[in-house]
Order: C-alpha cells, then structure tokens, then sequence
C-alpha cells in the first residue's frame, strides 16, 4: 500500500542546471519527468498537475 509516509515527488537540477521530477515509493523511482523545466515554479507545477490527474487515470493494457 502506498501511503504518504513512503512515497515522495522529489524536484531535482540536471546537469543542464534545468528542473525535473521523480515519483518515489519506499525509495525506488516509479516515474520521472520527461521534459525538463526552467524553473523551479514550473517544475512544482508539474508536479501539482500529475498529482491532481493520477487518481483519476485509467489502466490500459497493451495489446488488448
């Protein structure tokens, strides 16, 4: 079960010295960023984008 406790948006500089974020639970990255973003404030909105739209997403299976 993923709780609050164990999972975690971390917002990182590359080596570009631009914006990302990775999803974290229990330690382990689940899903990242594609694009990079400019500035910190864009990149939390990023982030605020997929945690409001996550709990409302479909699974899909490939190939079906």
């Amino acid at each position: 079960m993923v709780t609050a406790t164990n999972a975690v948006f971390e917002m990182y500089q590359d080596a570009r010295r631009e914006w990302r974020w990775r999803f974290l639970i229990h330690g382990e990255v689940t899903a990242r960023s594609y694009d990079s973003y400019s500035t910190k404030e864009s990149c939390l909105r990023g982030v605020e984008r997929v945690r409001r739209m996550v709990g409302d997403a479909d699974v899909a299976e490939q190939g079906a």
